[in-house]
């Protein structure tokens, strides 16, 4: 199966509307020391709220924006540094930014799920 080169998102254009659109974006590939993440599930933390609706002076992305912070989902691909996560990690973290899936998440960020560490401590 040939992989995806575009993966959807969530985008939020203007402040002042608020609102949410669907759009195709480029798939990420993992630099060296990144993952990449399907995210299975995400929050929406109140920072999310405020950036939303441009109340949030001292965080104000470039528009159109990939909004959150919290994710949840499984390991896609590695950069070539990484040795602690495999393809297929069940994972979660706070990562300043998830942007649905449209970053790779820097190692350092992440977590294996409890239900990971306990396989890989038995």
């Amino acid at each position: 199966m040939k992989p995806l080169s575009t993966m959807q998102a969530l985008v939020v254009d203007d402040v002042q509307t608020a609102t949410f659109r669907t759009v195709e974006i480029p798939r990420p590939q993992p630099t060296a020391h990144q993952v990449l993440v399907r995210i299975k599930a995400s929050g929406v933390n109140p920072l999310d709220s405020k950036i939303r609706t441009g109340k949030a002076p001292h965080a104000k992305p470039v528009l159109p924006a990939v909004l959150g912070t919290d994710l949840a989902g499984i390991v896609e691909a590695v950069g070539q540094d990484v040795t602690a996560f495999q393809v297929g990690d069940e994972v979660y973290g706070l990562t300043g930014g998830v942007g649905g899936l449209q970053k790779g998440i820097d190692k350092l960020l992440k977590f294996k799920t409890i239900a990971n560490i306990l396989k890989t401590k038995q």
